[in-house]
């Protein structure tokens, strides 16, 4: 059997980067010819940079240097808890068919949720994420104004969400293990009601640790494949999480700690980037993938998220 060689990075970068300036291109072209009641036509250069990034693509889900089986489970590892079917081709595009209408005035909504609570390390890069996603997946990439969460009067246990002058719902929240936690599922349900009708999907993104319900410790994320929303936190990617804050204080005084800071920001980016896209293919009709090492992995921890 020969062995076929690998597209360089340069080579997939240059196919996608050619897919997605003629699909944005050719979208504008699409609006006006609705306009006029035309049909629009692809055109030669669009359907031969099609074939090359189905063929570049192709290449690269068919490496197994790209992306190695995964390797029988451990115990604590996500597919050893959790007994998983697997999503074949057929299954994912008849569920992504049903469940989304794209087109080029569709866009995916992200939101931040913010508190009045200084948080111990800063947030990665808005920007950035958003840049990231937008290119990762080929689709534009919008942020919506944030939804402040504030503590209620004489409740310690519920938060009010709010945007602007409106409040849109109320948060439960619990401690564990001395850390607050809000309930990944009120915040859905908040989603749910400001999803904009052009929206993809709607994620919240938060500096808060995620609880789904009582059984369980915490979430990293969570996401809808039918209602299109979803929501995940930053807290647990930066070493600081762990930590008590005098721990953390006594750390920002140590040598060296501008580089070390430098490089846990580029650490919690990488991590956050993984889990926005992941978050956001299940919103888009994808499953857990079980048989080989990607972004669409399940993960019981921060560890088995890193691998």
């Amino acid at each position: 059997k020969m062995k076929t060689k690998l597209p360089t990075t340069r080579q997939i970068e240059a196919a996608v980067g050619l897919d997605i300036a003629l699909r944005h291109t050719n979208g504008t072209n699409n609006n006006i010819n609705n306009n006029n009641n035309k049909k629009s036509n692809v055109s030669e250069q669009e359907r031969n940079s099609r074939i090359l990034l189905g063929k570049t693509l192709s290449l690269c889900l068919n490496s197994t240097d790209l992306f190695p089986p995964i390797i029988q489970p451990n115990p604590g590892d996500w597919l050893f808890d959790f007994k998983e079917d697997g999503q074949p081709a057929k299954s994912y595009l008849s569920t992504f068919r049903t469940s989304h209408t794209l087109n080029f005035s569709s866009y995916i909504y992200i939101v931040l949720l913010e508190t009045s609570s200084t948080p111990t390390f800063e947030a990665p890069s808005m920007d950035k994420l958003l840049y990231f996603t937008s290119t990762y997946l080929s689709l534009p990439v919008k942020q919506l104004d944030s939804i402040l969460l504030k503590q209620i009067k004489n409740n310690n246990k519920k938060l009010d969400a709010v945007s602007g002058d409106r409040i849109l719902g109320k948060i439960q929240t619990r401690i564990h293990h001395n850390k607050r936690q809000i309930c990944v599922s009120d915040v859905m349900d908040i989603l749910n009601k400001i999803i904009p009708d052009d929206a993809i999907c709607l994620l919240a993104v938060t500096m808060e640790d995620l609880y789904p319900s009582d059984d369980w410790n915490y979430v990293f994320g969570q996401a809808s494949l039918f209602d299109h929303v979803g929501a995940f936190s930053f807290a647990r990617y930066h070493p600081s999480f762990f930590k008590s804050q005098n721990e953390a204080e006594a750390e920002e005084e140590e040598e060296e700690e501008e580089q070390r800071e430098e490089d846990i920001t580029k650490l919690v980016l990488r991590r956050s980037s993984q889990v926005m896209v992941h978050e956001i293919i299940h919103m888009l009709g994808m499953d857990h993938c079980i048989y080989y090492d990607c972004c669409m992995n399940g993960a019981n921890s921060l560890e088995e998220s890193d691998k």
